[in-house]
């Protein structure tokens, strides 16, 4: 029976990839890749996907697969140079990860991240993921200066080498999980062939470098619980994860229980259990308590979740509840552990044996748990399948947890292990093909785009300059014409600003109504603020603005609007305050480096004022406001020659405009009155 249900799952599995050929738009995002690939690779992979469904009746398979698997597993785990072995197999990897790397990066949100990185003018850095970019900008600074071609061999560099350490330690984990050789090859295989595995191609995103930590926090959480050994290293890989970036914080409660699981802290727990249980039930209330409270006082971390049932007004339809959402999470199971069905009718007879073997499978729970949580409740505001790469960590401690129940000894496990590591690895070379070809990933891209249009702002961009690139001017034009059908809001805001740049506010004010308000939109936030404050209301201006700085807190831009609202409404703290902030989002802003050097002359500070003006000199070298900025200055300071100094820099610079010919002469009257005066 077992067997039987095991292999209709094995061929429904292997079938379901052919059903996309038939129904290409449907949302089958985590199996659909043969539709993006040549026709010729598609036969092979039919051809042997029919070879697998025939493999558990052929003796002579199966004694040939039992065979190839008996050596593969002793070359990796039970030869005396097993460690040089795994080093080869690293060396091979190595070579593939380099030879095969990505050349598109529609995935995540690549291409942002590379311009980011490779902008002269400073990083942005998000607070949930400073870790990694703090690595990258360390990393980037060695190989040279700053650029695109410098930041992409940045991302690229960090995801070789995680991806080198990631399956060094997925080899010990299934040494260390897996009672005979036989199990320690499916283990081994059925978390290497998974569509995570395409984080190792130099794939330009955040998250590569968490899977070295979440991997060597599974190992030493495991190498713990079964020996005592190892707890202090998985707590250190933990640290460091979260340290990278914050969504490895998921994992904190399978930390904690691995403190009081054995040893030290199982006796404290043991001899205080009463009070441990109602602290947990004290932070675990609190927690709750703290979420909600934030979830409907700050907007920006409102927008991090996605609502139970009612969608944002980006996507009504996409809830947690909701069918896309749903059938997100079963595409991402499958392309992050393309067998895991197979799996767990394999696992299903097995029970825990002792106390040890239930820790450590709680252990493996209480992590998927965390993870399952986190693809529950976080928007993938890029839409699921191009925001896969955040919730890549989902599917790997319940794949573990799975594989480590399964008894390679049972007539199913037998006949049926070599096909479902096999499909396992088609599935997951599949996604690769698709992926580490351009042509291919541009499809696939506009597949995504076409799932959640509402989402794909930032793919479409990315998309519509690759075509350009490519010449390929009939498919940029189309995926213009989807931009203009999909983001018309975006369009109307665009008009709207170009009329408040040219004084149209009554222009403006009516193109807004025509705007669907989202409030989860910083943009559409900042462009209410900038219409009512145009039209004397400061006050509901300073109110819109405030939204828009929750959406976008590390935007500079943001701070010095505000400043100026402040400003209007004489609240000349706040306004140096946000002007300050701004200046550490983005030291090299002109526009704030002029704000401040202007609001300290207005309030009396001529000495910070100075200060300012300076890096505005520097930062507008062939312009004139710094100097003006530095006369008066120094001029209020009382400082003559400093203050006549700058004025001729100032003149030399100067245009014949009238603001600056204003300016040279208020300069001259306020020289010439300290002058008068003696001062």
């Amino acid at each position: 029976m077992e067997f039987r249900v095991a292999y209709i799952l094995l061929a429904a599995l292997i079938l379901i990839r052919f059903i996309p050929l038939i129904f290409s738009a449907s949302r089958t995002w985590g199996f659909n890749q043969y539709i993006f690939l040549p026709a010729y690779l598609t036969v092979i992979y039919a051809l042997f996907s029919g070879l697998l469904l025939f493999w558990p009746f052929s003796p002579w398979l199966l004694s040939f697969g039992e065979k190839i698997a008996k050596e593969i597993s002793a070359f990796l785990f039970s030869s005396p140079n097993r460690i040089r072995n795994r080093i080869l197999v690293l060396a091979v990897a190595a070579i593939l990860f380099i030879s095969l790397r990505m050349p598109t990066h529609f995935l995540g949100d690549g291409y942002a991240l590379l311009s980011n990185l490779a902008s002269p003018s400073g990083t942005f850095v998000k607070w949930t993921e400073k870790g990694i970019v703090f690595v990258q900008i360390g990393l980037m600074s060695v190989l040279g200066a700053p650029g695109e071609s410098t930041a992409l061999w940045t991302f690229r560099i960090i995801s070789f080498l995680s991806g080198l350490a990631s399956l060094w330690f997925f080899l010990m984990i299934a040494d260390i999980l897996g009672e005979t050789g036989i199990k320690k090859l499916l283990i081994v295989s059925v978390i290497t062939f998974s569509g995570s595995l395409l984080l190792f191609f130099g794939y330009v995103e955040n998250y590569p470098l968490l899977w070295p930590a979440l991997a060597g926090f599974t190992y030493f959480g495991v190498k713990h619980i079964k020996s005592g050994s190892g707890l202090s290293l998985a707590a250190l890989f933990l640290i460091l994860g979260i340290i990278v970036h914050l969504e490895m914080a998921i994992f904190m409660p399978a930390l904690i229980f691995m403190i009081f699981v054995r040893g030290r802290g199982y006796k404290i727990y043991r001899a205080l259990r009463p009070f441990w249980w109602m602290t947990f039930a004290a932070v675990t209330a609190l927690l709750i308590f703290l979420f909600q409270y934030k979830i409907r006082t700050d907007l920006f971390f409102e927008n991090i979740f996605l609502p139970i049932f009612g969608g944002k007004p980006i996507a009504p339809s996409y809830s947690i509840f909701s069918p896309s959402h749903l059938a997100d999470m079963v595409n991402l199971f499958l392309l992050l552990s393309p067998v895991l069905p197979v799996l767990i009718i394999l696992a299903l007879h097995r029970t825990d044996s002792n106390r040890a073997e239930k820790n450590l499978h709680t252990f493996l729970l209480i992590s998927f748990f965390g993870a399952l949580l986190f693809l529950l409740a976080v928007d993938p505001t890029l839409g699921m399948a191009r925001d896969w790469d955040l919730f890549s960590l989902s599917a790997f401690s319940f794949t573990l947890f799975i594989s480590r129940l399964i008894s390679s000894e049972t007539e199913s496990a037998r006949r049926l292990m070599i096909p479902t590591i096999t499909l396992a690895a088609i599935a997951a070379l599949a996604f690769l093909a698709v992926n580490l070809g351009a042509p291919s990933s541009a499809r696939y891209c506009q597949y995504i785009i076409n799932l959640d249009r509402n989402k794909s702002f930032g793919a479409l961009v990315a998309l519509h300059r690759y075509y350009l690139k490519s010449g390929d001017i009939y498919h940029a034009d189309s995926v213009n014409k989807i931009y203009y059908a999909v983001f018309a809001d975006e369009l109307r805001m665009d008009r709207a600003e170009e009329a408040l740049e040219k004084g149209d506010y009554h222009g403006a004010r009516e193109l807004s109504q025509h705007i669907t308000p989202d409030k989860f939109s910083s943009r559409y936030h900042m462009l209410m603020s900038n219409i009512f404050f145009q039209e004397g209301d400061p006050d509901r201006a300073l109110r819109e603005m405030d939204q828009s700085i929750q959406l976008q807190p590390y935007n500079g831009k943001l701070y010095l609007a505000r400043a100026m609202i402040y400003s209007r409404l004489g609240r000349n703290a706040n306004a140096i305050q946000d002007l300050r902030q701004g200046y550490r989002y983005n030291t090299h802003d002109k526009d704030i480096l002029e704000g401040l050097a202007a609001l300290y002359l207005y309030i009396s500070r001529p000495d910070s004022a100075v200060l300012y003006a300076k890096k505005l000199a520097v930062a507008d070298s062939s312009g004139s406001d710094g100097y003006y900025y530095l006369s008066k200055a120094f001029a209020t300071l009382g400082n003559i020659a400093e203050a006549k100094k700058y004025l001729t820099d100032f003149s030399n610079r100067a245009t014949i405009a009238e603001i600056e010919q204003t300016r040279r002469m208020e300069l001259e009257k306020l020289i010439s009155n300290l002058e008068a005066t003696g001062r």
